[in-house]
């Protein structure tokens, strides 16, 4: 029988590969992400994160609550969450909806100061490139339109893309290649990056990882600790794992919600625990996908 597939890469069961070698014999690399994104008053077709009621809102009826829960993220949260990092000696990697180096610039430039990586992230929030799976050229425009105000606000060229709720279209990693991108990170199948062929080219796919995600988590009733713990057992089995074929981990941060005052002592120390395992490599995505061709595709 077939195996259902994405046209783009085949079945690859990790216990039949060649055992993956991070650089400087590291066992594990993990990615600090950091989701920093925009939301409208006015609801549209996709309500998005909420944590404050449940009700259906008509598209004329501003969202109040949840609105000001979101933009606490960019107020307090996303400089709480530098703070904390900035302590451990840790840089993240921003996944940013275009628009906020318009509206908030300051995001922007205090990841930069950093040295953060910044990862196209759609435009705003509410743009589903699945609602355009039958329509390629209005998601040539609507990847466009973000990778332009990409360049402008971040001041270089995107190199990745992680989609709006990572829902993408099967047509999404060649209009990427196309628009001159490296890296994509919808796809949650692996604890290892792979390659996506696409007519000839290669896009390095690193998986994002929806499950290990301070939103989902807080969503499905778990407490900030919870999400520690959630944390620091992936990484025990990771990490062990990674001693004979190397592993990846994504941690996958909201500014609204790691960026909490209750939440982010846990999160502190968790990274601290994490940080003090020899053989930990903390990279962007950019360092994984450079690194990963030039020592497997070659």
């Amino acid at each position: 029988m077939e195996i259902p597939s994405i046209p783009f890469y085949e079945y690859s069961p990790i216990i039949r590969r060649e055992p993956l070698k991070w650089p400087e014999g590291a066992r594990i690399a993990v990615l600090i992400t950091v989701n920093t994104e925009s939301w409208d008053l006015l609801p549209r077709r996709y309500g998005g994160p909420q944590i404050l009621g449940s009700e259906v809102l008509s598209p004329d009826t501003p969202d109040v609550p949840n609105f000001t829960w979101r933009e606490y993220g960019l107020r307090v949260g996303i400089f709480r969450i530098m703070e904390m990092l900035d302590r451990l000696a840790l840089k993240a990697s921003v996944t940013l909806n275009a628009i906020i180096g318009e509206r908030y610039p300051v995001i922007v430039e205090e990841g930069k100061k950093r040295g953060w990586e910044f990862i196209a992230h759609s435009y705003r929030q509410d743009e589903l490139l699945a609602e355009l799976h039958d329509d390629i050229e209005a998601e040539k425009k609507v990847i466009r339109r973000a990778l332009d105000t990409f360049k402008k606000v971040v001041g270089e060229p995107a190199k990745g893309w992680l989609s709006t709720g990572e829902r993408s279209t099967m047509n999404t990693p060649k209009i990427l290649l196309d628009e001159g991108l490296e890296h994509f990170s919808d796809y949650q199948n692996d604890d290892q990056p792979y390659p996506l062929k696409i007519d000839g080219r290669t896009l390095i796919s690193i998986p994002y990882s929806s499950e290990l995600n301070d939103y989902r988590c807080i969503r499905g009733n778990m407490s900030h600790t919870d999400f520690h713990d959630i944390i620091r057992d992936e990484f025990d089995v990771l990490y062990r794992e990674g001693a004979e074929n190397g592993r990846m981990m994504n941690i996958g941060l909201h500014t609204q919600v790691s960026g909490r005052a209750h939440r982010i002592n846990a999160l502190e120390k968790v990274l601290n625990y994490i940080k003090g395992h020899e053989g930990v490599w903390f990279p962007s995505r950019s360092e994984i996908s450079s690194w990963y061709r030039k020592s497997y595709l070659q």
